[in-house]
Order: C-alpha cells, then sequence, then structure tokens
C-alpha cells in the first residue's frame, strides 16, 4: 500500500492521510465556535428548557418523574432521556447553576409574533460558565456525529477514502447541524449516538467478528443511543437487519448467547432508564402519561393527513436552515439545497436501476438499510406529529443526519462516471464549506443588536424627548424628506438612547396619521427589526433604528402628522409619558409629513435658478403683477431644492421705498403653510402665491427673503445676490 501511495502522489495524501479527517474535525470545530459567537445562548429552540433539565439533574440529583411538578420546570423533563443532560450536569459546578438560570429572561414579543427572538440579552450581562459547558458538551456530541458520519462511510466505501470526507462533510457543514451543535441541546448526542452504533453494526457486519466484547460494545452503544434521545430506539430495527444474517449462520446457541450479550450491553447504559419507566407506566414509551404532563404541547385531537403532510413538506426546509425560533435564510440558499437533495433522490433510484442484477461499491442491501433507518426514524417524527404541536422540526431528524448524509453521497455518485467520484467529493466537502459560511451572515443579520453610536450625532432633526422609564429620543434622520407619495418609500432612522437601566418591556410605536386622523402608516414592535427590546438596551448606549414608511393609497394631498412613543407590552393603554412638559404627553411628534395621492411626476429642476440660498433651497422662477398704478399685486414664485428640508422656514415677500424702509409686507409658509419647508424633498417644485391687497405707489424694491422660527434670516449663497434677500423687482 506505500509504494501505491507513493506512486500516487497528492491525490493519494488527499485520500489516505489521517490529516484529512482531523482538519475537518477541526474546521468544524472552528465553524461551531463562529456559529455560537453568532447566537444568544438561549436562542437554540428550548435552549432554556434543556438547561432547565440540567440544573435539576445537578441541584437535586434525582431523574425526573412524567408529572405535572416537572413539567412546570421543564417539559424537556417530560419528553427526553438524560444522556446529555446527565453529561453537562456533572461537568457543572453547582454554585454556577443559579447565576446561569438568572440570565434567561423571556421575550413578551415572541409569543405576540413581534420578534424572532425568544429571549433577550440583559444589560451588560455575561454568558455564564453553565451555559458554555452546556454548549461545549452539545458541540462534543457534533463531533461525535461527524467522526462517527466519517467511519460509517469508511466502512461502507473502504476504496473510496475521500467519500468518508465528502459523506462527513454532508452532516459537520450543514448549517442547521452547526446550529444545534452550537446551542444548548441533545440532538447533536442523538446523532452522534445512532452513527457509532451503526458503524459498530457494519463493522461488526462487514468483518464477521464474533468476539463477545465487539458484541457487548455494540449493545451499549445501542443503549446510549436510546438514552440521548426516545426516538433512537428506532435504530434497533435497522441494526437487527445488519446483525440478523451473523446470526442467522451461526448455531443457535451461539447465536443466543451473542444475542444476549447484546441485550446485557443495552442494559448496562440504558436499563436503568428503561427499566425505571417499564416499572413505573408500564410501557418503554409512556405517551399518556407524557401528554398529559404537557397539556400546552398535546394535540386536542389527532392531527388530519392533510395537517401532517403539510408538516412533513416544511421538514427539509428546516432540516437545513430554519434557525432558532424563525430566523430564515435567504430564498437562493433553500433553493441550492433543495435542489442537492433532489439531485441526491434521483442519483440513488438512478443508482439503483442502474446496479440491478450487477456488483456494486454499495450493494443494495446497504442502501436498503439505510432507507429504513430513515423511515423508522422519519415514521417516528410523523407519529409525534399527529399527536403534539410544534413538532414539524427537521431537527428531530438529526437522530438519522448521518443516513441523509450517506443516501445523498450515494445519489450524487448515481448521476456521476465513477471516474470523476473523485472530483464529485471534493465538490461536495466546498459546496457545504460554502453553505456553512454564508448563513454566518443570516445568523448576524438575524442576533445582532444594534452597535453603539460612539461619535458625535449629527442628526437630520435634532430632539431631546425623554420618557419616564428612561427612554430617550435624540432625533430623526430623513435622508429623503418628509414627503410620502403613493408606493413610493420614505426611510426614517430614529436615534435612541436609554438614560437608566429599563426594567420594563415597552413597545415601540410610529404613526402616521392625516388631518382627519385617519392612518395612513403605522408600526407598533420591538426597535431594530424586533431584536432589540427595550429590557435589554445598555444604559448611556445610542443607537440607530431604521424604517421604510411606504403607504398603498392615500385619499388626497394634505399633511400628515408623524409621531412615535411608548407603550407597556402588557397593557397597550398605559403609555409611557414624556417628561418635562407643562402638559401630560404620551408622544412625541417627529415631523409634519407632506402627503401626494399620485405618484410624482419626474420634473427637471431649474438649471439656472434665480436665487439660491445657504441650505439649498432655490428660487427658480418668478412673477410679479403688476396693478394699474404699477404696484405689485400679485407675486408668484416657484421654489425647488436638490436636498431635503429639515427645518421650516417663513416666505417673507417685502416693499420697500428708496431708502429700504418697509412699506408693505406678507409672511407666510408656503402655500399658506400647506408645504412648509420641512416636507420639501430634493427634486420637488412647489408653487406659491402672494397678494397684496392694497396698492403702494412709492414702492422701489420688492424682495423675498427666508426665516426661521426665530426669525433669523437664511443667507444667501453665490449665486443671485449677496446677503440675506432676493431682489425680485425694482422701479
Amino acid at each position: 500500500m506505500k509504494t501505491d501511495i507513493r506512486r500516487r502522489g497528492f491525490r493519494s495524501l488527499f485520500e489516505y492521510s489521517p490529516l484529512w479527517p482531523t482538519l475537518l474535525l477541526l474546521v468544524f470545530v472552528a465553524f461551531v465556535g463562529v456559529y455560537a459567537n453568532l447566537v444568544p445562548v438561549f436562542e437554540g429552540p428550548d435552549s432554556g428548557a434543556h438547561f432547565r433539565y440540567i440544573a435539576y439533574l445537578r441541584q437535586r440529583k434525582t431523574l425526573p418523574s412524567l408529572d405535572a411538578q416537572a413539567a412546570a420546570i421543564s417539559h424537556e423533563l417530560i419528553q427526553q432521556p438524560p444522556l446529555y443532560y446527565a453529561l453537562a450536569a456533572i461537568l457543572t459546578p453547582t454554585n454556577q447553576i443559579e447565576p446561569a438560570l438568572r440570565l434567561e429572561v423571556a421575550n413578551p414579543y415572541y409569543s405576540m409574533g413581534l420578534s424572532k427572538r425568544a429571549t433577550i440579552t440583559l444589560p451588560g450581562a455575561s454568558v455564564a460558565p453553565a451555559l458554555w459547558i452546556a454548549r461545549l458538551v452539545s458541540a462534543l456530541g457534533g463531533l461525535l456525529a461527524v467522526f462517527g458520519t466519517w467511519g460509517l462511510v469508511r466502512e461502507l466505501l473502504p476504496a473510496a477514502p475521500c467519500a468518508a470526507l465528502a459523506g462527513a462533510s454532508v452532516l459537520a457543514f450543514n448549517p442547521q447541524f452547526l446550529f444545534s451543535s452550537a446551542s444548548i441541546t441533545n440532538d447533536t448526542w442523538a446523532a452522534a449516538t445512532a452513527v457509532l452504533t451503526m458503524w459498530v453494526a457494519v463493522h461488526l457486519a462487514h468483518h464477521k467478528d464474533r468476539y463477545r466484547v465487539v458484541w457487548l460494545g455494540l449493545g451499549a452503544t445501542a443503549g446510549l443511543a436510546a438514552l440521548a434521545k426516545t426516538s433512537n430506539l428506532a435504530i434497533l430495527i435497522p441494526v437487527a437487519i445488519v446483525i440478523a444474517p451473523i446470526l442467522w449462520r451461526l448455531r443457535w446457541r451461539r447465536s443466543a448467547l451473542l444475542g444476549l450479550i447484546f441485550v446485557v450491553g443495552f442494559l448496562i447504559t440504558a436499563g436503568f432508564w428503561y427499566g425505571r419507566i417499564l416499572f413505573r407506566y408500564g410501557t418503554l414509551i409512556p405517551l399518556g402519561p407524557m401528554l398529559a404532563a404537557l397539556p400546552g404541547l398535546a394535540r386536542n385531537q389527532a392531527a388530519t393527513a392533510a395537517d401532517i403532510w403539510r408538516q412533513v413538506q416544511w421538514l427539509p426546509t428546516s432540516y437545513w436552515g430554519v434557525f432558532g425560533y424563525g430566523v430564515l435564510s435567504q430564498p437562493w440558499y433553500y433553493r441550492a439545497t433543495a435542489g442537492a437533495t433532489i439531485l441526491g433522490g434521483v442519483g440513488l433510484v438512478a443508482y439503483l436501476v442502474r446496479t440491478r442484477g450487477k456488483a456494486a461499491t454499495v450493494n443494495r442491501a446497504t442502501i436498503f438499510v439505510l432507507l429504513v433507518w430513515f423511515g423508522v426514524v422519519l415514521g417516528s417524527l410523523v407519529g409525534w406529529m399527529r399527536l403534539v404541536l410544534y413538532a414539524d422540526q427537521g431537527r428531530l431528524l438529526f437522530p438519522v443526519a448521518s443516513a441523509v448524509a450517506v443516501l445523498l453521497l450515494l445519489g450524487w455518485q448515481g448521476l456521476c462516471p465513477q471516474c470523476l467520484w473523485t472530483w464529485l467529493h471534493r465538490a461536495v466537502i466546498i459546496f457545504f464549506l460554502v453553505l456553512a459560511v454564508s448563513q454566518t451572515a443570516t445568523l448576524r443579520d438575524g442576533y445582532r443588536v444594534p452597535e453603539a453610536i460612539t461619535h458625535p450625532l449629527h442628526v437630520d432633526r435634532p430632539m431631546a424627548a425623554d420618557f419616564e422609564a428612561g427612554m430617550s429620543l435624540l432625533g430623526i434622520d430623513m435622508p429623503a424628506g418628509a414627503g410620502l407619495a403613493v408606493n413610493q418609500p420614505m426611510p426614517i432612522t430614529l436615534y435612541f438612547r436609554a438614560r437608566n437601566e429599563i426594567t420594563g418591556f415597552y413597545t415601540l410605536f410610529i404613526h402616521l396619521a392625516d388631518s382627519k386622523n385617519n392612518m395612513i402608516w403605522q408600526f407598533d414592535g420591538v426597535p431594530v427589526r424586533g431584536l432589540h427590546p427595550t429590557r435589554q438596551w445598555l444604559p448611556g448606549q445610542v443607537f440607530a433604528d431604521s424604517y421604510v414608511i411606504s403607504a398603498r393609497n392615500i385619499p388626497e394631498d394634505g399633511l400628515a402628522i408623524l409621531s412615535a412613543g411608548f407603550y407597556d407590552a402588557r397593557n397597550p393603554s398605559e403609555r409611557q409619558r414624556l417628561m418635562n412638559t407643562a402638559q401630560p404627553v404620551d408622544r412625541v411628534v417627529l415631523a409634519q409629513v407632506r402627503l401626494h395621492s399620485q405618484q410624482d411626476a419626474e420634473e427637471t429642476p431649474s438649471s439656472s435658478p434665480l436665487a439660491t440660498w445657504s441650505n439649498g433651497i432655490q428660487l427658480a422662477e418668478a412673477k410679479v403683477d403688476r396693478d394699474e398704478t404699477g404696484a405689485p399685486h400679485f407675486v408668484t414664485l416657484r421654489w425647488q431644492t436638490l436636498s431635503p428640508i429639515h427645518a421650516n422656514y417663513t416666505v417673507s415677500v417685502q416693499i420697500l421705498d428708496g431708502q429700504g424702509s418697509l412699506l408693505a409686507q406678507l409672511d407666510q409658509e408656503p402655500q399658506a403653510g400647506n408645504y412648509p419647508t420641512s416636507t420639501w424633498r430634493s427634486g420637488d417644485s412647489i408653487e406659491d402665491r402672494y397678494m397684496f391687497a392694497q396698492s403702494v405707489t412709492d414702492w422701489r424694491h420688492l424682495i423675498v427673503l427666508l426665516y426661521d422660527q426665530s426669525g433669523k434670516r437664511l443667507l444667501l449663497s453665490d449665486h443671485g445676490g449677496a446677503g440675506d434677500y432676493f431682489e425680485l423687482a425694482t422701479r
């Protein structure tokens, strides 16, 4: 063999060197670390319930009973065998349990459908050592599952070592499996113990091993599998199919002895648990007592076939990537994984057809065993779906994840000439590595709290709105301006700060209502895409929160009020009041918004405006109509701006005599206050009219200027003159 390896060079090193499976395991561990860093500790499905099981074992040092008292602590105490939890409990110091339990704070918005986070991160809290221990034990289970998958494929395809790397990669770099390995869960140990059991069984079948210790080990690993998850009892069926031919060929006494040794091995590891259950409830799987203890989980009546079919259709999607409590990936990801799965299934059928009656690298009996393994686990899950809610989760198929990986690999091989299998295996590894890397962005966006703004804050519209509980609104950016047209976006960004630790959950509301108080747009929910409830705001930290306002229907042109405030999550009628106000106020006005009932027509701004003020307001056109004495009577102005205006300015049209003394004056916001400058957007064209009621005969100059709410005049820029006004007419 060594001579052959030297002759085949690097390819042989890639296939036969122990470096590659070791590297695979190390890369898996690195990915688990990255995923664990991205995902809050209690955001794995039922992670809090899993940890409370660990705490129960560590603090009480007794096994749970299937009763309402245990269910009130954790529903996992009712459903799960204790292997994973016992391992974590043994490694966890008792004095670390309570600090870890205090970090689990439920997010009330999850049950309202307003957030995909089931828990929050307390301000300033760091992950307790006990939680990292629980995660590390889960990661160890994932590592063993990957190693076991590599060993199983190596056993099935000894002539293609690269296939073992590819098969293990299908499991190792499945982002959903990485997510579970980084969470507090027993799912990885269910996968690990199941594949290790099958690896031992296949090895025993291939080598016709009759040593008693091997049969004892097979029984012990099967017992560990059943101790990891109840659904892993299904592993006994494919194991029985694998070892039955060996026992059949032996004399009956030898067969009986080896079978008894297998049972003894099973009882050594799992007998204490299932014997206890059998003694108490008269069955190995006491569904009745389980469901009675979990009324919130049990269905009132069994699911129909149509209901089950709808849930089964969701399993492939959630098997590859529905993270936590509903964090979804990008559409391309699901298309890619669905395409790969379909190709694997089609290829497996093609492989079986092509090898019918012929010698094959993997015989049909092996594929049959893998399919049976998959079928019994899927069947048990379907049966569970029929009885309980929330069972349509692909991770519940992880006990058979290794079989899925092997079947998919065989299917892809079935679509590829054998001479290209090595390249196929490498492509599979790269494909799943890309999937694993791609979902770091999904997890980052799905769980990332906003970064603190440390630089000086420059806001379009600053304000200082302090709410009683400690929330402060520092201002709002409106980069496209405060104008809303039908089916056109109006983005806004709010800037918040917590003055102190906020002890309650307060719902943010942002409402846009017209002059008749009709709601044009509204948001009632959790800041930062549902990720940042007020309870987890860090005192003193400033952060940004962005939204895009749009409307499909605007009845008529006019002004609307954009306002914001907070109310108690559990009592919406209890609104937070603003501090330091003369009268009780429960909202802050963010801006006036100009409503446009029609989509904006594209207008080309004047390239040579008459005047430009320092903030970008331009006077595009001016028309002065005079009375019979030649004095100004009607003045029509057309304004434009090349950038949004964020402050209100008053337009002043003045008639002066030869010495510059004021003779007549008209001051108003544009269009008599119906089109204030704070609602002007880039490209808007605003026509404004002024009428002098009396004739001013001794006039010399007609000017226009702008001033703010404090009376300060706005200066002109380089175009159209100097100073703070523009001369419209003179005589």
